[in-house]
């Protein structure tokens, strides 16, 4: 029984930390769009980080390394508006 609520509780450490944050990449054109979304979420309290989009590297690139490193949501903001990947 001990070994259950341990692994529960660990669960829900997981799940409710502080690192967890929201990601806006952007192309360098549209800065201002993404600074405008980037302070919209950091005035809710929502935890952003901004980053520029360089040509050398995919979107498939960003997702896969900032989901692994603990990216709840990411937004790219381009000529299409701002797209959730």
């Amino acid at each position: 029984m001990d070994r259950i609520l341990l692994a529960v509780n660990g669960q829900r450490l997981k799940e409710n930390n502080d690192y967890s944050y929201e990601v806006i990449i952007y192309d360098p054109e549209f800065r201002k769009a993404a600074l405008s979304l980037t302070n919209a979420l950091r005035d809710q309290g929502v935890k952003t980080e901004l980053i520029s989009k360089k040509e050398n590297i995919s979107l498939e690139e960003y997702t896969t390394f900032k989901k692994e490193d603990g990216a709840t949501k990411i937004t790219y903001v381009s000529k299409d508006g701002a797209v959730e990947l």
